[in-house]
Protein backbone atom coordinates (compact mmCIF):
# COMPACT_ATOMS: atom_id res chain seq x y z
CA UNK A 1 0.00 0.00 0.00
CA UNK A 2 2.94 2.02 0.61
CA UNK A 3 4.85 1.72 -2.10
CA UNK A 4 3.28 -0.55 -4.82
CA UNK A 5 5.67 -2.97 -4.48
CA UNK A 6 5.82 -6.29 -4.00
CA UNK A 7 8.62 -6.76 -1.51
CA UNK A 8 9.06 -10.57 -2.48
CA UNK A 9 9.08 -10.20 -6.65
CA UNK A 10 9.77 -6.61 -6.93
CA UNK A 11 13.23 -5.91 -5.31
CA UNK A 12 16.80 -7.89 -5.09
CA UNK A 13 17.36 -8.06 -2.12
CA UNK A 14 20.35 -6.57 -0.22
CA UNK A 15 21.45 -4.97 -3.38
CA UNK A 16 22.00 -1.53 -2.17
CA UNK A 17 21.93 0.12 -5.64
CA UNK A 18 18.23 -1.04 -6.75
CA UNK A 19 15.77 1.68 -6.46
CA UNK A 20 13.28 -0.67 -5.27
CA UNK A 21 15.38 -2.23 -2.47
CA UNK A 22 16.09 1.35 -1.08
CA UNK A 23 12.20 2.14 -0.89
CA UNK A 24 12.34 -1.44 1.09
CA UNK A 25 14.87 -0.33 3.65
CA UNK A 26 12.58 3.17 3.72
CA UNK A 27 9.86 1.70 4.02
CA UNK A 28 10.71 -0.51 7.07
CA UNK A 29 12.65 2.13 8.71
CA UNK A 30 9.35 5.13 8.68
CA UNK A 31 7.35 2.41 9.88
CA UNK A 32 9.33 1.50 13.24
CA UNK A 33 9.23 5.13 13.48
CA UNK A 34 5.66 5.84 12.62
CA UNK A 35 4.69 2.79 15.06
CA UNK A 36 6.65 4.81 17.71
CA UNK A 37 5.28 7.68 17.16
CA UNK A 38 1.65 6.26 17.12
CA UNK A 39 2.59 4.36 20.57
CA UNK A 40 3.48 7.93 22.33
CA UNK A 41 0.10 9.77 20.68
CA UNK A 42 -1.99 7.23 21.55
CA UNK A 43 -0.71 7.02 25.07
CA UNK A 44 -0.83 11.11 25.84
CA UNK A 45 -4.17 10.71 24.63
CA UNK A 46 -4.93 8.97 28.21
CA UNK A 47 -2.53 10.55 29.94
CA UNK A 48 -0.76 13.46 28.67
CA UNK A 49 2.14 13.65 30.80
CA UNK A 50 3.05 9.99 29.82
CA UNK A 51 6.53 9.36 28.05
CA UNK A 52 7.76 7.24 25.58
CA UNK A 53 11.00 5.81 25.68
CA UNK A 54 12.00 3.14 23.59
CA UNK A 55 14.91 0.45 24.21
CA UNK A 56 16.42 -0.18 20.86
CA UNK A 57 19.84 -2.00 20.05
CA UNK A 58 20.91 -0.81 16.70
CA UNK A 59 23.11 2.54 17.00
CA UNK A 60 24.78 4.25 14.46
CA UNK A 61 26.07 1.46 12.38
CA UNK A 62 25.02 -0.95 9.68
CA UNK A 63 22.63 -3.09 11.96
CA UNK A 64 20.51 0.29 12.22
CA UNK A 65 19.63 -0.83 8.42
CA UNK A 66 19.39 -4.17 8.60
CA UNK A 67 16.78 -4.10 11.61
CA UNK A 68 15.09 -1.08 10.70
CA UNK A 69 15.36 0.56 13.94
CA UNK A 70 17.02 3.81 13.50
CA UNK A 71 17.75 5.90 16.68
CA UNK A 72 18.38 9.17 14.86
CA UNK A 73 14.69 8.68 12.86
CA UNK A 74 13.53 7.84 16.37
CA UNK A 75 14.60 10.94 18.71
CA UNK A 76 12.26 12.74 16.23
CA UNK A 77 9.37 10.97 17.78
CA UNK A 78 10.17 9.40 21.30
CA UNK A 79 10.72 11.51 24.42
CA UNK A 80 13.92 9.87 25.11
CA UNK A 81 15.77 6.52 23.98
CA UNK A 82 17.63 4.05 26.01
CA UNK A 83 20.24 2.41 23.79
CA UNK A 84 21.45 -1.50 24.53
CA UNK A 85 24.32 -0.27 22.03
CA UNK A 86 26.49 -2.82 20.79
CA UNK A 87 27.91 -3.06 17.34
CA UNK A 88 29.88 -5.21 14.99
CA UNK A 89 29.93 -9.24 16.24
CA UNK A 90 32.36 -8.94 19.10
CA UNK A 91 31.38 -9.23 22.85
CA UNK A 92 31.50 -5.86 24.02
CA UNK A 93 31.30 -6.03 27.82
CA UNK A 94 32.72 -3.58 29.03
CA UNK A 95 35.61 -5.31 30.50
CA UNK A 96 36.27 -7.03 27.06
CA UNK A 97 36.58 -4.24 25.11
CA UNK A 98 39.36 -3.16 23.29
CA UNK A 99 40.65 0.58 23.53
CA UNK A 100 39.51 1.20 20.08
CA UNK A 101 36.73 -0.35 21.19
CA UNK A 102 36.39 2.34 24.01
CA UNK A 103 36.83 4.80 21.05
CA UNK A 104 34.11 4.08 18.71
CA UNK A 105 31.43 3.46 21.44
CA UNK A 106 32.61 7.46 22.24
CA UNK A 107 31.91 8.07 18.72
CA UNK A 108 28.42 6.76 18.92
CA UNK A 109 27.29 8.10 22.48
CA UNK A 110 28.33 11.60 20.76
CA UNK A 111 26.42 11.01 17.92
CA UNK A 112 23.28 9.80 19.92
CA UNK A 113 23.72 13.28 21.99
CA UNK A 114 24.03 15.34 18.75
CA UNK A 115 20.16 13.53 17.68
CA UNK A 116 18.38 13.57 20.75
CA UNK A 117 18.39 18.04 20.53
CA UNK A 118 18.44 17.86 24.48
CA UNK A 119 16.00 14.94 25.04
CA UNK A 120 18.27 12.66 26.87
CA UNK A 121 20.33 9.23 26.45
CA UNK A 122 20.39 6.36 28.06
CA UNK A 123 22.69 3.77 27.72
CA UNK A 124 22.35 0.66 28.87
CA UNK A 125 25.60 -1.15 28.33
CA UNK A 126 26.77 -4.21 30.51
CA UNK A 127 30.25 -3.67 32.54
CA UNK A 128 31.57 -7.40 34.09
CA UNK A 129 30.23 -10.55 33.57
CA UNK A 130 32.29 -12.92 35.73
CA UNK A 131 35.50 -12.42 34.03
CA UNK A 132 38.05 -13.97 36.63
CA UNK A 133 41.22 -10.98 36.21
CA UNK A 134 38.86 -8.53 36.34
CA UNK A 135 37.13 -6.64 39.59
CA UNK A 136 33.57 -5.46 39.06
CA UNK A 137 34.40 -2.35 40.28
CA UNK A 138 36.76 -1.62 37.79
CA UNK A 139 34.72 -2.53 35.08
CA UNK A 140 31.65 -0.62 36.29
CA UNK A 141 34.04 2.74 36.63
CA UNK A 142 35.05 2.30 33.39
CA UNK A 143 31.83 2.24 31.89
CA UNK A 144 30.12 5.14 34.07
CA UNK A 145 33.37 7.02 33.17
CA UNK A 146 32.70 6.68 29.53
CA UNK A 147 29.14 7.41 29.69
CA UNK A 148 29.16 10.60 31.99
CA UNK A 149 31.89 12.44 29.46
CA UNK A 150 30.33 11.77 26.15
CA UNK A 151 26.89 13.29 28.35
CA UNK A 152 24.90 9.78 28.07
CA UNK A 153 23.03 8.84 31.32
CA UNK A 154 24.58 5.66 32.70
CA UNK A 155 22.91 2.05 33.74
CA UNK A 156 24.35 -1.15 34.89
CA UNK A 157 23.27 -4.37 35.74
CA UNK A 158 24.60 -7.83 36.60
CA UNK A 159 25.71 -9.71 33.56
CA UNK A 160 23.31 -8.97 30.45
CA UNK A 161 20.30 -8.77 32.83
CA UNK A 162 18.49 -5.49 34.07
CA UNK A 163 18.17 -5.93 37.99
CA UNK A 164 20.26 -5.31 40.45
CA UNK A 165 24.47 -4.87 40.42
CA UNK A 166 27.86 -6.38 39.80
CA UNK A 167 28.75 -4.57 43.13
CA UNK A 168 25.96 -2.52 45.34
CA UNK A 169 28.65 -0.23 46.64
CA UNK A 170 30.38 0.68 43.34
CA UNK A 171 27.11 1.51 42.34
CA UNK A 172 25.82 3.35 45.24
CA UNK A 173 29.09 5.45 45.15
CA UNK A 174 28.93 6.63 41.47
CA UNK A 175 25.65 7.43 41.58
CA UNK A 176 26.00 9.70 44.61
CA UNK A 177 28.82 11.28 42.80
CA UNK A 178 26.89 12.09 39.76
CA UNK A 179 24.11 13.29 42.09
CA UNK A 180 26.49 16.11 43.24
CA UNK A 181 27.84 16.95 39.90
CA UNK A 182 24.66 16.78 37.72
CA UNK A 183 25.11 20.48 36.46
CA UNK A 184 28.37 19.69 35.35
CA UNK A 185 28.23 16.96 33.75
CA UNK A 186 23.96 17.76 32.19
CA UNK A 187 23.91 21.04 31.62
CA UNK A 188 23.18 21.77 27.91
CA UNK A 189 27.21 21.48 26.08
CA UNK A 190 27.29 24.22 23.48
CA UNK A 191 29.74 24.13 20.72
CA UNK A 192 32.45 27.00 21.10
CA UNK A 193 34.52 26.50 17.32
CA UNK A 194 33.87 23.09 16.48
CA UNK A 195 34.83 21.08 13.35
CA UNK A 196 31.27 19.69 11.75
CA UNK A 197 31.10 15.93 11.24
CA UNK A 198 28.10 15.53 9.36
CA UNK A 199 26.04 12.57 9.50
CA UNK A 200 24.17 11.51 6.68
CA UNK A 201 21.13 9.42 7.64
CA UNK A 202 20.93 7.64 3.60
CA UNK A 203 24.52 7.91 3.17
CA UNK A 204 24.30 5.12 5.84
CA UNK A 205 21.05 3.82 5.02
CA UNK A 206 22.02 3.12 1.51
CA UNK A 207 26.23 3.05 1.97
CA UNK A 208 26.92 1.89 5.18
CA UNK A 209 30.60 -0.16 3.78
CA UNK A 210 31.86 3.71 2.16
CA UNK A 211 30.04 6.24 4.57
CA UNK A 212 30.60 4.80 8.11
CA UNK A 213 34.61 3.98 8.08
CA UNK A 214 34.63 7.61 7.31
CA UNK A 215 32.27 9.04 9.33
CA UNK A 216 33.73 7.18 12.53
CA UNK A 217 36.85 7.46 11.49
CA UNK A 218 36.77 11.38 11.23
CA UNK A 219 35.13 11.46 14.72
CA UNK A 220 38.26 8.90 16.14
CA UNK A 221 40.92 11.38 14.23
CA UNK A 222 38.94 14.35 16.34
CA UNK A 223 38.84 12.79 19.64
CA UNK A 224 42.52 11.58 19.36
CA UNK A 225 43.61 14.66 18.29
CA UNK A 226 41.69 16.52 21.04
CA UNK A 227 39.95 19.04 18.68
CA UNK A 228 36.46 20.02 19.38
CA UNK A 229 33.77 18.35 17.30
CA UNK A 230 30.45 18.75 16.31
CA UNK A 231 28.21 16.29 14.91
CA UNK A 232 25.92 17.45 12.34
CA UNK A 233 22.81 16.41 10.84
CA UNK A 234 20.12 17.01 8.21
CA UNK A 235 18.23 18.43 11.20
CA UNK A 236 20.85 20.77 12.34
CA UNK A 237 22.84 21.73 9.36
CA UNK A 238 21.02 25.06 8.31
CA UNK A 239 22.06 26.51 12.17
CA UNK A 240 24.89 24.89 11.94
CA UNK A 241 27.68 27.90 13.10
CA UNK A 242 30.87 26.61 13.28
CA UNK A 243 33.77 27.25 10.69
CA UNK A 244 34.31 23.97 9.06
CA UNK A 245 32.60 21.25 8.07
CA UNK A 246 33.30 17.47 7.00
CA UNK A 247 31.44 15.66 4.69
CA UNK A 248 32.86 12.10 5.21
CA UNK A 249 32.11 9.97 2.27
CA UNK A 250 28.70 11.32 2.14
CA UNK A 251 27.10 9.62 -1.56
CA UNK A 252 23.59 10.65 -0.82
CA UNK A 253 22.56 14.90 -0.51
CA UNK A 254 19.07 15.86 -1.16
CA UNK A 255 18.65 19.22 -2.11
CA UNK A 256 17.65 20.85 1.17
CA UNK A 257 21.02 19.45 1.79
CA UNK A 258 22.93 20.77 -0.94
CA UNK A 259 20.81 24.31 -0.57
CA UNK A 260 22.02 24.37 2.70
CA UNK A 261 25.42 23.69 1.78
CA UNK A 262 25.73 26.62 -0.49
CA UNK A 263 24.74 28.50 1.92
CA UNK A 264 27.33 27.71 4.46
CA UNK A 265 29.97 28.23 1.83
CA UNK A 266 28.08 31.54 0.88
CA UNK A 267 28.71 32.89 4.78
CA UNK A 268 31.93 32.22 4.53
CA UNK A 269 32.21 28.58 5.99
CA UNK A 270 34.60 26.05 4.85
CA UNK A 271 32.98 22.82 3.25
CA UNK A 272 35.83 20.08 3.51
CA UNK A 273 35.09 16.91 1.28
CA UNK A 274 36.28 13.38 1.58
CA UNK A 275 35.91 10.51 -0.98
CA UNK A 276 32.47 11.33 -2.44
CA UNK A 277 31.39 14.20 -3.58
CA UNK A 278 27.66 14.90 -4.41
CA UNK A 279 27.57 18.33 -3.57
CA UNK A 280 27.04 19.86 -7.14
CA UNK A 281 29.61 22.62 -5.87
CA UNK A 282 31.88 24.40 -8.60
CA UNK A 283 35.59 25.03 -7.68
CA UNK A 284 35.84 27.60 -4.97
CA UNK A 285 37.95 28.59 -2.27
CA UNK A 286 35.46 27.78 0.22
CA UNK A 287 35.46 24.36 -0.30
CA UNK A 288 37.95 21.85 0.05
CA UNK A 289 38.34 17.80 -1.49
CA UNK A 290 39.67 14.83 -1.06
CA UNK A 291 39.62 12.44 -3.49
CA UNK A 292 40.02 9.67 -1.22
CA UNK A 293 38.85 10.09 2.36
CA UNK A 294 42.04 9.83 5.22
CA UNK A 295 39.94 9.26 7.87
CA UNK A 296 38.88 6.24 6.21
CA UNK A 297 42.25 4.56 5.59
CA UNK A 298 43.19 5.34 9.01
CA UNK A 299 40.56 3.97 10.42
CA UNK A 300 40.91 0.72 8.14
CA UNK A 301 44.52 0.73 9.70
CA UNK A 302 43.35 1.14 13.22
CA UNK A 303 40.78 -1.91 13.00
CA UNK A 304 43.83 -4.09 12.10
CA UNK A 305 46.49 -2.50 14.08
CA UNK A 306 45.10 -0.24 17.18
CA UNK A 307 48.50 1.53 18.55
CA UNK A 308 46.17 4.44 19.96
CA UNK A 309 46.76 6.07 16.59
CA UNK A 310 49.87 7.57 16.69
CA UNK A 311 51.30 5.79 13.92
CA UNK A 312 49.15 8.19 11.51
CA UNK A 313 49.33 11.77 11.01
CA UNK A 314 47.11 13.17 7.82
CA UNK A 315 49.10 16.40 7.86
CA UNK A 316 46.99 17.94 4.68
CA UNK A 317 43.91 16.92 6.34
CA UNK A 318 44.23 18.33 9.49
CA UNK A 319 45.43 21.77 8.22
CA UNK A 320 42.37 21.66 6.14
CA UNK A 321 39.91 21.17 9.15
CA UNK A 322 42.17 23.29 11.57
CA UNK A 323 39.67 25.74 13.25
CA UNK A 324 42.46 27.94 15.17
CA UNK A 325 40.61 27.62 18.57
CA UNK A 326 41.63 29.26 21.20
CA UNK A 327 41.81 25.88 23.67
CA UNK A 328 44.57 23.66 23.40
CA UNK A 329 44.81 20.24 25.16
CA UNK A 330 47.97 17.99 24.80
CA UNK A 331 47.55 14.65 25.84
CA UNK A 332 48.39 10.96 24.31
CA UNK A 333 46.11 9.55 21.55
CA UNK A 334 44.34 7.09 24.01
CA UNK A 335 42.79 9.95 26.15
CA UNK A 336 40.00 11.33 24.67
CA UNK A 337 38.97 14.82 24.78
CA UNK A 338 34.91 16.18 24.43
CA UNK A 339 34.85 20.01 24.27
CA UNK A 340 32.12 22.75 25.11
CA UNK A 341 30.92 25.45 26.56
CA UNK A 342 28.65 24.53 29.77
CA UNK A 343 26.89 27.07 31.83
CA UNK A 344 29.26 30.14 30.10
CA UNK A 345 32.85 28.38 31.07
CA UNK A 346 34.67 26.03 28.12
CA UNK A 347 34.75 22.30 29.56
CA UNK A 348 36.97 19.68 28.52
CA UNK A 349 35.49 16.25 29.85
CA UNK A 350 38.49 14.04 29.45
CA UNK A 351 38.21 9.84 29.31
CA UNK A 352 41.43 7.82 30.15
CA UNK A 353 41.60 4.45 28.13
CA UNK A 354 45.00 4.20 27.98
CA UNK A 355 46.69 0.44 29.17
CA UNK A 356 42.97 -1.11 29.37
CA UNK A 357 43.07 -4.67 27.89
CA UNK A 358 40.23 -6.83 27.34
CA UNK A 359 39.30 -9.41 30.25
CA UNK A 360 43.19 -8.62 31.99
CA UNK A 361 43.13 -5.28 32.73
CA UNK A 362 40.64 -2.82 33.78
CA UNK A 363 42.94 -0.02 35.42
CA UNK A 364 43.76 2.79 33.06
CA UNK A 365 47.59 4.27 32.98
CA UNK A 366 47.38 7.23 34.49
CA UNK A 367 48.94 10.30 32.36
CA UNK A 368 50.95 12.23 33.60
CA UNK A 369 51.71 15.56 31.95
CA UNK A 370 48.43 16.30 30.30
CA UNK A 371 48.11 19.75 29.84
CA UNK A 372 45.60 22.84 28.89
CA UNK A 373 46.57 25.94 27.56
CA UNK A 374 44.46 29.32 26.93
CA UNK A 375 45.38 32.64 25.09
CA UNK A 376 46.73 34.90 27.84
CA UNK A 377 44.58 37.25 29.34
CA UNK A 378 41.09 34.56 28.51
CA UNK A 379 41.66 32.61 31.62
CA UNK A 380 43.82 32.31 35.23
CA UNK A 381 42.54 29.35 36.95
CA UNK A 382 41.29 25.95 35.37
CA UNK A 383 39.12 23.88 38.00
CA UNK A 384 39.64 20.18 37.87
CA UNK A 385 37.22 17.39 38.93
CA UNK A 386 38.89 13.57 38.80
CA UNK A 387 35.69 11.05 38.09
CA UNK A 388 34.81 10.14 41.78
CA UNK A 389 36.94 12.58 42.77
CA UNK A 390 36.77 16.39 44.12
CA UNK A 391 37.32 20.08 42.45
CA UNK A 392 40.76 21.47 42.47
CA UNK A 393 41.91 24.66 41.36
CA UNK A 394 44.89 25.02 39.26
CA UNK A 395 47.13 28.09 38.66
CA UNK A 396 48.53 28.46 35.25
CA UNK A 397 51.74 29.76 33.97
CA UNK A 398 52.63 32.18 30.73
CA UNK A 399 54.54 30.51 28.14
CA UNK A 400 54.72 31.91 24.66
CA UNK A 401 51.43 33.80 25.08
CA UNK A 402 49.60 31.30 26.79
CA UNK A 403 48.40 30.20 29.84
CA UNK A 404 49.27 27.12 30.74
CA UNK A 405 47.61 24.70 32.73
CA UNK A 406 49.57 20.67 33.81
CA UNK A 407 46.59 18.83 35.40
CA UNK A 408 47.89 16.17 37.89
CA UNK A 409 47.89 12.48 36.52
CA UNK A 410 44.83 11.88 34.82
CA UNK A 411 43.72 8.55 36.37
CA UNK A 412 39.97 7.24 34.82
CA UNK A 413 39.50 10.66 33.44
CA UNK A 414 38.64 14.08 34.20
CA UNK A 415 36.40 17.25 33.30
CA UNK A 416 38.37 20.62 33.50
CA UNK A 417 36.59 24.18 32.83
CA UNK A 418 38.50 27.61 32.31
CA UNK A 419 37.45 29.88 35.39
CA UNK A 420 37.52 32.93 32.67
CA UNK A 421 38.67 36.87 34.18
CA UNK A 422 35.64 38.00 34.19
CA UNK A 423 33.56 35.79 35.94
Amino acid sequence: RSTGLDARHDLKLGDFADANFRKWIDFRIATLTDFVDEIGRTARSVSPAIMTIPEIYPGIEQEAVRLGADVYQMYGVADAIAHEYEFGDGDHMASSRSQLDWLLYQAGMLSFRAFAHGKATWILNYSWDGDKEVAPSDAMKNLAMSQIMAGANVWDAPGHSMAGSNDSKTRKEIFQWIGQHEKTFYSPRTPIRPVGVYFSPQSRNYDSAGFLPSYRGTLLLLLQKHLELQVVTPRTLATFNGPVLVLPNVSVLDENEKSSLRTFVARGGRLVITGTDTTALGETTGVMRFKECPAKARFDRLQSDFAGGSQDNPTAFLAAIDTSGALKIEAPPTVVANIASVNGAPHIFLANFTGLVPRKIAVPTPQTNVRISVPVGKGETLHVLPFLGEDRVLTGRSAGGRTVFVLPPLERGAVAWVEMRNQ
